[in-house]
Order: structure tokens, then C-alpha cells, then sequence
């Protein structure tokens, strides 16, 4: 997005380098670190700008279920495990971002991979709940060279329902919204199908 002219702000925890005695601003647990993320969505354009989160996924994924145990029954796991008390921590301070995003007027893009539990904590469903629209779009990693085949889901804000060819916005028809899409390739460009997500109760 950069290349492409847009002003753009970086967050990442492995950009942090905390000093003795210092919090990392790079880190979304730490106060300085939320405040530094808060403070860069409020230096944002109003209803003009775009936020992509990626909530950290190794404690939602079903492959790591024996360690964190969460279920759609259980969503906030073992939380006796420091892991897991700070993927929930992580969660709820994401959440807090996504509302901020939300009020500025702003897009947000929240990643997961497609074996995710994310969508059943609790301040997740909530989310669901206080946005008028989230969206989910389904995209394969094979087809942007990765080794594996994997599938990614993006739930977002997004103000129509449309497809994204390499990055860039282009009409869609609302045919075939809610079903579940095949990956397609058309002369080597990839497909992302976003489609209104049903809030579950």
C-alpha cells in the first residue's frame, strides 16, 4: 500500500526493541503500546482509511486445541496458561481497536486462519453484535505462493458487498452470497469473495 502512495502506519510486536526498564510500544498488552495504536486510528481520516489486524492465531487454531482447549462451548480456554490469558487479553484490546475503527469511520480487516475459534469469544460475538454488518471473505494462500494450500478467512467492515483481484476493488454481483465458494483462477488473477456474514445469537 505504501508503494502505491497511501500513508501508512506499521504495528508489529516484532518490531518492538523495549529498552531495561521501558514498556514496548510495539506491544498492544502493554499501555503505551495500546495508547500508540489508539492514537494512530485517531490521526486517521475520518471515513477514509483502512486498519488490518492480524489477531495472533496460535491459540485458536484446532491444531493447537490440547494446549489452549477451547471449544465453541469452552471459547476462552485454559485460561490458567499464560498463553491463553494473553491471546484473550490480545482478543479483548483488539476488540477495543475494532470499535475505535469502527467510529471513525474507518474499514477494518480482522485475519484468521480457517480453523480459527476466534469467532466464539465472547468479545468477539459481542462485536458481531454492535456492528451493523461484518463481512467474511474466504481467500486460499496457494495462490499467492505459499507452500501450502492453506485457506484464510478476512472478517471485516466492508461498505458493499465486492471482490478483490490482487488487492484492488471491483464490482461483484450478490449472486451466490452466503454460499461456500471454490477458489477460482482467472488468467492468473485471484478471486476474494466477500460475502455478509450471519450473526449467530
Amino acid at each position: 500500500m505504501k508503494a502505491d502512495g497511501h500513508t501508512v502506519a506499521s504495528f508489529d510486536v516484532l518490531y518492538g526493541d523495549p529498552k531495561p526498564m521501558k514498556q514496548d510500544v510495539m506491544n498492544l498488552l502493554t499501555p503505551s503500546g495500546f495508547a500508540l495504536a489508539a492514537l494512530a486510528i485517531l490521526n486517521c481520516k475520518m471515513d477514509g482509511f483502512v486498519s488490518f489486524l492480524g489477531l495472533l492465531c496460535s491459540s485458536y487454531v484446532t491444531v493447537n486445541a490440547g494446549t489452549h482447549g477451547r471449544t465453541p462451548f469452552h471459547p476462552l480456554g485454559n485460561s490458567h496458561y499464560p498463553s491463553v490469558q494473553l491471546s484473550n487479553a490480545l482478543t479483548s484490546r483488539t476488540c477495543l481497536l475494532i470499535y475505535l475503527i469502527t467510529a471513525m469511520g474507518g474499514v477494518w480487516i480482522l485475519e484468521q486462519p480457517r480453523s480459527s475459534l476466534v469467532s466464539w469469544h465472547p468479545r468477539i460475538r459481542l462485536l458481531w453484535k454492535s456492528i451493523p454488518k461484518v463481512w467474511q471473505a474466504a481467500w486460499w494462500a496457494a495462490h499467492y505462493r505459499a507452500p501450502t494450500p492453506q485457506k484464510t478467512y478476512l472478517l471485516g467492515k466492508q461498505p458493499s458487498n465486492c471482490t478483490l483481484r490482487h488487492g484492488h476493488s471491483i464490482p461483484s454481483s450478490s449472486e451466490g452470497v452466503g454460499q461456500e465458494e471454490q477458489p477460482r483462477k482467472t488468467n492468473g488473477d485471484v478471486l476474494i469473495w466477500w460475502e455478509e456474514k450471519v450473526q449467530r445469537n
